[in-house]
């Protein structure tokens, strides 16, 4: 399976109902009132639907117009694919698979993050992003200047080697809560 492409440019000028618009943000503008979503979603939508089909009045309507569920309903939920150590896996089925105890957006949150600093995403990694709380997530994985740290000491024997920090290191050895 592979992942899907993302490199379509809307083209504009693009007529709509007999009216030409100069950018997505005039179309926006004309018809924001009238739609059941909002100027985010319609966008990605038109984006996804330009790669494969023609600009029409009907692909447009039902970009700009329709509500999440009657979209979904005809097209089908969202597809994410992330990079992972066993190839480009859909992370729903990923998500399935490890019966996590996290809601399914921040398990794709986390494998999206993972993915932009270090490709491939390995099986532990699936497994915390499903698994672990947030406290427990961002002190071995969260953003700042969280760096690798390595022990090599003797007191903990069951702890030598590599840590993605200092805390998750100090959090295995029972030591967080110290100040």
């Amino acid at each position: 399976m592979t992942a899907p492409a993302h490199n379509a440019i809307l083209p504009f000028p693009m007529d709509y109902r007999d009216q030409t618009y100069a950018s997505f943000k005039g179309l926006w503008l004309a018809i924001a009132s009238s739609s059941h979503t909002n100027e985010i979603t319609a966008a990605g939508r038109l984006h996804r639907r330009l790669r494969d089909e023609p600009v029409s009045d009907e692909l447009l309507d039902e970009c700009l117009l329709l509500d999440a569920d009657a979209y979904r309903k005809k097209y089908g939920v969202r597809r994410t694919y992330v990079n992972t150590s066993k190839g480009i896996r859909d992370v729903r089925e990923l998500y399935d698979a490890q019966l996590a105890p996290i809601d399914y957006s921040a398990f794709r949150q986390r494998l999206k993050s993972l993915e932009r600093r270090s490709s491939p995403i390995g099986t532990a990694e699936i497994r915390d992003a499903a698994t672990l709380g947030s406290s427990d997530w961002m002190s071995r994985y969260g953003g700042g200047r969280r760096e690798p740290f390595r022990y090599d000491g003797e007191e903990y024997p069951d702890a030598v080697g590599a840590h993605p920090g200092f805390t998750a290191f100090l959090k295995e050895i029972g030591r967080a809560s110290r100040k």
